[in-house]
């Protein structure tokens, strides 16, 4: 107990102790301050003001440049027939697979690893044997090189995945624009 005491006194002497330094070197630096204005004088303010017009901070009329980097202004477009040009009657699109999961988080993760690799991937429910799987799917892509492409990237980030190939019908009607 008596321990205890004599810590509570040392506690409060160096609070006591504390204050009356921060108060002395308070008085101390306001005396200097006070004393550096003094030898000074009041020979102006510290901090001149100047009054400028809000008016001359506004231009009248602004000029822009662009116009003159850009005589041109019109740009000329080749003009043709949609019905003229050949369509071919069947597309070839590819989709890939990155990961089929029993549980929705777990492909959620695969989702998120492949969104950081900079790629758009989506989550589809199937129901096999009455059971739900949730696949990772990357795609619809329309040309080759860019299927290869990310899957040379899925490759160098140890990703499997599996390349689907859809053939797409198409009717003449669909091809006629009017």
């Amino acid at each position: 107990m008596n321990r205890r005491k004599t810590a509570q006194r040392e506690t409060g002497e160096r609070i006591q102790t504390f204050l009356i330094g921060f108060f002395i070197g308070c008085i101390f630096s306001f005396s200097l301050s006070s004393w550096f204005l003094y030898l000074n004088g009041s020979s102006g303010p510290v901090v001149k003001e100047e009054s400028v017009s809000v008016e001359n901070l506004i231009p009248a009329e602004q000029e822009y440049e662009f116009w003159d980097m850009f005589p041109n202004n019109e740009v000329e477009v080749e003009k043709f027939n949609v019905q003229d040009r050949k369509y071919a009657l069947s597309e070839e699109i590819w989709e890939i697979q990155t990961g089929s999961f029993y549980k929705y988080y777990d492909a959620n993760q695969v989702r998120g690893s492949l969104i950081l690799l900079g790629l758009e991937a989506r989550i589809e429910r199937v129901s096999i044997e009455d059971k739900n799987r949730y696949r990772v799917i990357l795609g619809p892509y329309n040309k080759k090189a860019k299927v290869v492409e990310i899957e040379k990237l899925l490759e160098e980030n140890d990703i499997e995945s599996i390349t689907k190939s859809i053939i797409l019908e198409k009717s003449k009607n669909e091809l006629q624009i009017p």
